[in-house]
């Protein structure tokens, strides 16, 4: 089923032709076309054909794009900027990238110079100027300077979003990003806990609110930085608010409600993605062959 993108209306604003499609970042989107990533603005015109076998987001006028099995980072005319040297690559974040060599991580920044040697398990990208990463199984939290602030004891960590990182404790890690049952909670930056573990899936802070899910009553919440409810919703699934909409799964369809928990949307998606400078990606019926 092909994905389209739509404006706060509700109003398809590019045409459904694309297997995959990405948020827009700096007014560029990637999208996947013949099993092929590429990239296009926001009226739809394509800007760089589907060439690259997988493809992240323009931050700093780069992306990461990967070929042949290695990643690089390409400037909004296609030229290469950054050679093909990484196993794997993540966009620019506050001006560094999360890069793997031989299954180790560091950081580059936008000249591709090395500003920390990949040694560490895994990272997640910078974020409000602290760095989360593992390294045999310990979690820690490092400054920009790349000095050990705090070691979060958590089977889990994520990144900080609105001062706010989502930890499990109880879990079983799958791979380093992936962890399975165990309850979550939130910690802030200085690695106090401010929402307990009790919850069996929340998504990051946004907009000072987080979706989080209790399997027990089968229900979802959005709670404010200190763990008070700020919404309920009666929905099969809900994703994080941006622009002040959040994509919310009803009957198997999805659309979008305001911070009220209003749908200012409608159901009528198979899928919807978060919006970002005005569209949000959605996935509809198909109606024509998208490749």
């Amino acid at each position: 089923m092909p994905w389209a993108y739509i404006d706060q209306t509700g109003k398809i604003k590019i045409d459904a032709y694309f297997k995959e499609a990405g948020k827009h970042s700096e007014g560029i989107a990637k999208i996947k076309m013949n099993g092929k990533w590429g990239f296009i603005d926001r009226l739809g015109g394509m800007l760089l054909q589907p060439k690259y076998d997988d493809a992240g987001n323009f931050n700093h006028g780069l992306a990461p794009v990967a070929l042949n099995g290695k990643w690089g980072f390409i400037n909004i005319e296609g030229e290469t900027i950054i050679p093909f040297d990484y196993d794997y690559a993540w966009d620019f974040q506050e001006e560094l990238a999360a890069v793997s060599i031989d299954r180790k991580w560091g950081f580059i920044n936008p000249e591709g110079k090395t500003v920390f040697k990949p040694q560490l398990d895994f990272v997640w990208s910078m974020s409000e100027n602290k760095i989360i990463a593992s390294l045999k199984n310990v979690w820690y939290c490092f400054g920009r300077n790349g000095k050990i602030i705090y070691k979060p004891n958590f089977d889990f960590v994520g990144s900080f979003h609105d001062g706010m990182a989502k930890v499990n404790i109880g879990g079983k890690r799958i791979g380093h990003r992936l962890i399975q049952g165990g309850k979550w909670g939130f910690i802030d930056r200085t690695g106090k806990i401010i929402v307990r573990p009790q919850y069996d899936f929340v998504w990051n802070f946004s907009e000072k609110t987080a979706g989080v899910y209790q399997k027990e009553n089968d229900s979802w919440i959005f709670i404010d930085p200190n763990g008070q409810t700020v919404l309920s919703v009666k929905a099969e699934s809900l994703k994080p608010f941006n622009e002040g909409l959040a994509p919310a799964e009803i009957n198997g369809k999805w659309g979008y409600i305001n911070s009220s928990g209003k749908m200012q949307i409608e159901t009528l998606f198979l899928d919807a993605g978060d919006f970002s400078e005005g569209l949000a990606p959605v996935r509809v019926e198909d109606k024509k062959n998208d490749g």
